[in-house]
């Protein structure tokens, strides 16, 4: 079994979490600490918002200024 810290689910402090806004609806994480960061992660934001599984960013939509691109 392994130990649940070791996994990587979001544990945001409250107080204590990095909120991006962003107008893309998908967004690459890589943790933002160079090589002490995490692997690439993309992250498709389907209800207004998402957390990092890693590094527990919150990523928000700004629905406001999304616009969508035309094929």
């Amino acid at each position: 079994m392994k130990n649940s810290q070791s996994l990587p689910f979001p544990h945001p402090k409250k107080g204590n979490v990095e909120t991006i806004h962003t107008t893309s609806p998908v967004v690459m994480c890589n943790g933002g600490n160079d090589v002490l960061g995490h692997p690439n992660v993309y992250l498709k934001i389907s209800q207004g918002q998402i957390f990092c599984p890693y590094c527990s960013k919150l990523y928000i939509l700004d629905e406001a200024n999304f616009q969508p691109k035309m094929a």
